[in-house]
């Protein structure tokens, strides 16, 4: 996933040129772009959103008049993306605008790109009290009618979107297992970010168990390929947490990725990623094998994850099995033939025939 901005060009390629060159190096690879709906620069890194937001009115503001921010940390603002904001003189509003801006400055014309990527879809808005309504007065976030309409803007962005470009695949990063009314078989595939390694990640506050629930359950709300992301957050030598969150994906069947806490502009190569599992020997694991510890089996191996809280953990393994030889954890990727392993607590293992 590229995150190239409107007029991006860098050593003579444009966008569309530069997603084309990632595939002259590997034609298999899936390319996109990032978008995000529910908001955009004001006076920092203005753009066309900028002008037509101003024109159009389209900003969320409170009761008082003011602009609002859910998160000062990027310096955008939050836009009304509901349908209590007028139309414009073409009969758009934000959401089906912002498509045509999108596609226009990413993807149209052009069969280079996979997917479209929108960021922030989120369950409900987290703004503070704003008038969404446009009727004098502040409503909450949680506010039932708000929440409906938020996201009813998403997927009326999804709806433009599929019009527009009907062969690219739809990637959300969302806060839910899209299971809502509005949300329900809209996207191809969802991006569940940093699911463990970080304060306000989902394993932290949630636990292992509602983690899992959300990335096994999403599947089910997407459209065909139904491909969910499991995404994990921490230290680049955080083995452990490495380990744990890659076993915990190996539990289901979506995708794997771990970025140095959040930070996309690298990534870092392990040791497990050497290993060729082959394909599963059993559905999605949804419950404990031994003493707490989760197992599933692959033809070429296992992988086990012991949860956070379920301390110290010896399993038996009934059968030999190797531990892989690495070089970045020896002390656990040691190459060792072994017949049962013992685990710490948020920690996991992938084992060879």
């Amino acid at each position: 996933m590229l995150g190239l901005y409107a007029g991006w060009s860098q050593n003579g390629l444009g966008i569309q040129a530069a997603a084309q060159a990632l595939k002259t190096i590997k034609p298999s690879i899936l390319v996109g772009n990032y978008s995000i709906l529910s908001e955009a620069y004001y006076n920092t890194y203005p753009d066309g959103r900028t002008t037509k937001l101003n024109a159009a009115n389209w900003w969320l503001r409170d009761a008082a008049g003011n602009m609002v921010q859910w998160s000062s940390a990027y310096g955008a603002w939050d836009i009304n993306i509901s349908t209590w904001a007028a139309p414009d003189a073409n009969g758009q509003r934000y959401p089906q605008w912002a498509a045509d801006w999108f596609d226009s400055q990413y993807f149209a014309g052009s069969s280079v790109f996979d997917f479209w990527y929108f960021d922030n879809v989120m369950v409900q808005p987290r703004d503070p009290p704003a008038s969404w309504k446009r009727n004098g007065a502040n409503q909450n976030s949680t506010d039932a009618d708000v929440a409906a309409a938020f996201r009813a803007g998403e997927a009326a962005e999804w709806a433009e979107a599929r019009k527009l470009e009907p062969d690219m695949l739809l990637l959300g990063n969302v806060d839910s297992d899209l299971s809502s009314v509005e949300y329900k078989g809209q996207l191809n595939l969802a991006l569940l970010e940093c699911l463990t390694g970080q304060s306000w990640s989902l394993e932290t506050w949630g636990g292992w168990t509602q983690m899992m629930s959300r990335y096994l359950g999403v599947t089910a709300n997407l459209a065909p390929p139904k491909v969910a992301v499991f995404s994990a957050c921490g230290g680049a030598t955080d083995y452990a947490l490495f380990r744990y969150s890659l076993a915990s994906a190996l539990m289901g069947d979506g995708y794997f990725a771990y970025s140095n806490n959040g930070n996309y502009r690298s990534a870092s190569w392990y040791d497990e990623y050497n290993v060729n599992l082959g394909a599963a020997l059993q559905p999605a694991v949804t419950a404990a094998w031994q003493n707490g510890v989760y197992r599933r089996d692959f033809q070429n191996g296992i992988v086990l994850v012991n949860l956070r809280g379920n301390g110290r953990q010896t399993v038996r393994l009934g059968g030999t099995f190797h531990k892989i030889l690495g070089t970045q954890d020896p002390r656990t990727n040691n190459g060792q033939a072994v017949t049962s392993v013992t685990l710490n607590a948020a920690d996991g293992l992938v084992l060879t025939r």
